[in-house]
């Protein structure tokens, strides 16, 4: 898993074609993004453990509680990316424009 958050960070960091000093930059940089990004996976998945035994330890009532904690963490994952989002268009004039 780490190796593929490590791959993806090169890609959202736009390092393809890196001069051969920046190389080590770029791999610091992936590395370290991955290493967050694996982090966040342990901590979600201890949450999720934490929830399955609050729940009755498991079965369809604790499965259904997961499954509506998940859409609403997503929900409220994706609304201050779509703010952020609207902010930089009103900031770049108004226009729509890639970001």
């Amino acid at each position: 898993m780490k190796t593929m958050f490590h791959e993806l960070a090169h890609i959202a960091l736009e390092h393809g074609g890196c001069a051969f000093g920046a190389r080590s930059v770029a791999e610091l940089e992936a590395e370290s993004v991955a290493w967050i990004c694996c982090d966040a996976v342990a901590r979600f998945r201890r949450v999720l453990v934490r929830l399955r035994g609050d729940m009755g330890g498991g079965g369809d009532a604790a499965i259904a509680g997961i499954r509506d904690s998940a859409q609403r963490i997503q929900r409220g994952e994706q609304k201050p990316a779509r703010t952020a989002h609207r902010r930089e268009v009103v900031r770049r004039g108004g226009g729509v424009q890639a970001v």
